[in-house]
């Protein structure tokens, strides 16, 4: 999904308190609704992203 990858993105350069909703979503080339119809906030989005790399490890070894 663009929001994951453009979130991983922005962690490779700066830490995650410091990665604004807007920022993200210029990045992914979203509006903000869109981010919010998937997460509630970026620490959200965080624990997702976390969760699905997880499972992927899990899943492919």
């Amino acid at each position: 999904m663009l929001i994951r990858r453009e979130f991983l993105e922005l962690l490779r350069t700066k830490p995650m308190q410091s990665i604004s909703i807007k920022e993200l979503c210029t990045a992914a080339g979203i509006n903000r609704g869109t981010f919010y119809s998937h997460y509630t906030d970026i620490y959200t989005s965080f624990s997702m992203l976390r969760t699905l790399s997880c499972r992927t490890i899990y899943h492919y070894g």
